[in-house]
């Protein structure tokens, strides 16, 4: 039986506060409950896929649909991230039982009827927390799976971690990338170019929302400018996209962590995971904690 990592955001429209309400009840759930007429037929036939078809009927919500597709997916030991809106702490809860459906006040006041019993174990903060599941919170849908293998490999860690216990196999995990965020990988770019090129950053531009490039840097002696594109995910840099950078001897650097299509041409130049990582492990002790903390998480899989 294979097991998934997922993430959910529970609902804070509600009259009260259906995560306190989740996380006391040892529960993670969603909305969408059924009207008086739904209920009774449900009563008669108490299982999801009767819940799913009453439900579709009672609500016209096309994210509803694949919300309860998804959530036919989810079994017993599979990872669900999900976070305290409040304070923005994250948490990783482990499926320990079937999905449930329950109606009472308490249901109604929090918007929480459709749920799966779980165990909770508090991460923490954005620094503990992969970048992909941070980005998979950014999409509105209430429900996804995140199909990382890496991802769940590192969630199945954190979580034996955090709870003390060994209910995950690990196996080995690759590459520790995988776990930043852009904003660590900008990050290490810079510092990169700085300490191995001699560039000076000017840290004004890393503010200025253009698509083309991440920031500008100049050279020591002032004769010539750098220009970076940083990419995670599946994106593909195009260095010949870039040519129109490199007037007056300026230079761009480009890293994309699923590579490039084409090489370096001109003053476009390509960097790779091999360059960028020796030069981290080199400087370990300079780099921001959160960057040090995913080398150390992956660079140890026991």
């Amino acid at each position: 039986m294979k097991e998934y990592v997922y993430r959910i955001h529970i609902k804070t429209d509600a009259i009260k506060d259906p995560f306190k309400f989740c996380k006391e009840k040892k529960i993670l759930g969603i909305g969408w409950g059924l009207d008086k007429e739904s209920l009774e037929k449900f009563k008669n036939e108490n299982n999801f896929q009767n819940y799913k078809k009453l439900v579709l009927d009672c609500y016209a919500n096309r994210g509803l649909k694949t919300a309860l597709n998804c959530y036919s997916e989810i079994e017993k030991n599979d990872l669900i991230w999900t976070r305290d809106r409040k304070d923005n702490i994250f948490y990783l809860c482990r499926v320990i039982g079937n999905w449930e459906y329950e109606h009472k006040n308490e249901n109604i006041e929090n918007d929480i009827f459709s749920y799966f019993p779980v165990e909770y174990v508090k991460v923490g903060t954005v620094e503990e927390v992969p970048g992909k599941v941070i980005n998979s919170f950014k999409a509105r849908n209430t429900l996804q799976r995140i199909t990382d293998n890496d991802i769940f490999e590192i969630s199945k860690k954190i979580y034996n971690k955090k709870s003390g216990k060994k209910n995950y196999e690990l196996k080995e995990i690759k590459d520790f990338f995988n776990f930043l965020l852009v904003e660590d990988l900008e990050e290490i770019v810079s510092l990169y170019l700085q300490l191995e090129k001699n560039y000076l950053i000017y840290t004004s531009t890393n503010k200025i929302d253009t698509a083309k490039y991440e920031f500008v840097m100049i050279s020591r002696d002032g004769k010539e400018k750098c220009y970076t594109q940083v990419k995670t995910g599946n994106d593909k840099l195009v260095p010949e996209n870039y040519i129109n950078l490199t007037e007056n001897s300026n230079k761009v650097y480009l890293f994309a962590l699923n590579g490039y299509e084409g090489e370096d041409i001109n003053n476009v130049i390509c960097l790779k995971k091999d360059e960028i990582l020796k030069f981290l492990l080199n400087n370990k002790k300079i780099l921001p904690n959160r960057i040090k903390y995913w080398m150390d998480e992956t660079q140890n899989n026991s």
